[in-house]
């Protein structure tokens, strides 16, 4: 157990809390008369496979060797020493031979030394020391804040994240270090911030189209800020700057560049409003028991072949639209309809229509459409329809260019197991139309 967890702390960039477990964890075994680690902390067998898990971890992610591809054709040494641990000394086996690194980190400098047998590649992680970073390869300069010297043999460019800057190398023995690039001599530079995808990016408290690029005076502080978007959530910045900080001040004393990352977030998901709630529909195939109007909001996903089957529509002739609708039992806020399909063997995912239009309406006669969705392909898992947030009565669920079901006789059905309508996000303080336009904001 002991080396899951501090394998997890490497994999989430706190060195320092696993060295931390490690020592605690292995202290006694350690420092006793014993040699060797036992299987348990107190008794068990006085030799034990499991509780080698530290010595995996120190090669594996102190000294950061581990294989990327089978039988360590290529391998990656990516060193993550903390505040105990500022210098490892290792030795890997492999079918290519013996992997050495040694590798140490100091407050303004890191060296490492790499022995990559033949027949082998490696990718070596070297990290960022401060704003602008300078790597040296041998006595090389091989990246200087942000630039890549393409011109030094036998070493390719990977990428870099907010943490390293990665390169490739082959066979042989290499020496590479890291330290703080000293700063150029001007009396401008230019920050520039790429495309930020599922975000978006403000500079001196303004947002700013991207990609974005200005001019400043040597020794201007810059202010950037990383905004996600709904249901996103700020990662990291990368480029000649790396943090995992989303509100940065930047001294332009050097050329920048940057660009953001987010990622989904799992937000909360409220209860499912549509549950239990009166329904209405275009048509109802009452010839069949398993279906019946009820059924689409019962709660139960996995259909009972013969018995519960969810709703289904009579027979579409030619292009007709059918649709089914849910009454709230009071004005609700939502902003996504989740519909599964009704899965019967082979027979699954016919009877959710191509294309579909939500729409709400305060009294059940007026309507107004608020999302549309054309091309949706057969699935046997379920459809989520997101859209912006909206505060309403009632919900209803239209459905067009309804499929033929070859497993019944070509028929055109508009059919679903279960209909459910939440929330997804942050709890909303307040829904209003607040200069009556008809739109629905979120504050």
């Amino acid at each position: 157990m002991v080396k899951y967890c501090v394998e997890a702390l490497y994999l989430m960039g706190y060195p320092e809390a696993a060295e931390r477990r490690m020592k605690e964890s292995y202290y006694n075994a350690v420092t006793s008369s014993n040699p060797t680690l036992p299987e348990r902390w107190t008794d068990g067998s006085a030799n034990h496979g499991w509780a080698g898990g530290g010595l995996v971890s120190l090669s594996g992610y102190a000294a950061g060797v581990r294989p990327l591809e089978a039988g360590y054709d290529k391998f990656i040494v990516k060193p993550q020493l903390g505040e105990q641990i500022t210098k490892v000394k290792c030795g890997v086996p492999s079918p290519k031979g013996l992997i050495t690194v040694e590798a140490e980190k100091k407050s303004n400098r890191f060296m490492m030394y790499v022995d990559v047998p033949e027949g082998s590649r490696a990718v070596l992680a070297v990290p960022r020391m401060g704003e602008n970073t300078m790597v040296i390869f041998g006595n090389l300069m091989l990246w200087n804040n942000g630039v890549f010297n393409e011109g030094v043999e036998g070493v390719s460019y990977v990428g870099e994240d907010c943490d390293s800057i990665y390169f490739e190398v082959g066979a042989g023995y290499c020496r590479v270090g890291s330290s703080a690039a000293p700063a150029p001599s001007g009396e401008s530079f230019t920050l520039r911030i790429n495309e930020a995808e599922n975000g978006r990016i403000a500079v001196n408290g303004a947002p700013v189209a991207l990609p974005y690029e200005e001019t400043f005076a040597a020794g201007t502080e810059v202010t950037v800020e990383a905004i996600p978007a709904r249901g996103f959530a700020f990662v990291c910045y990368d480029g000649t700057v790396g943090s995992r900080e989303s509100a940065l001040t930047l001294t332009m004393d050097a050329n920048k560049s940057l660009s953001a990352h987010f990622v989904a977030e799992a937000l909360p998901l409220s209860r499912n409003y549509a549950l239990g709630c009166r329904t209405n529909a275009s048509t109802t195939l009452t010839t069949e028991p398993a279906f019946r109007l009820r059924f689409i909001n019962d709660g139960v996903i996995e259909i009972a072949e013969g018995e519960n089957e969810g709703w289904s529509s009579k027979n579409v002739s030619g292009t007709k639209s059918e649709w089914v609708s849910v009454e709230f039992a009071e004005k609700t806020a939502v902003n996504q309809v989740v519909l599964y399909p009704r899965v019967k063997g082979d027979d699954a995912g016919f009877g959710i229509p191509p294309d579909i239009v939500i729409s709400v309406s305060d009294d059940g006669e007026n309507w107004t459409d608020i999302k549309s969705v054309t091309g949706l392909e057969r699935s046997y898992d379920y459809v989520i329809i997101g859209f912006d947030g909206v505060e309403t009565k009632y919900l209803r669920v239209e459905g067009s260019n309804i499929r033929k079901d070859p497993y019944q006789q070509n028929r055109k059905r508009m059919q679903i197991a279960e209909l459910e309508a939440y929330w997804y996000g942050y709890d909303p303080i307040c829904l209003c139309d607040a200069d009556g336009d008809g739109e629905v904001t979120v504050s």
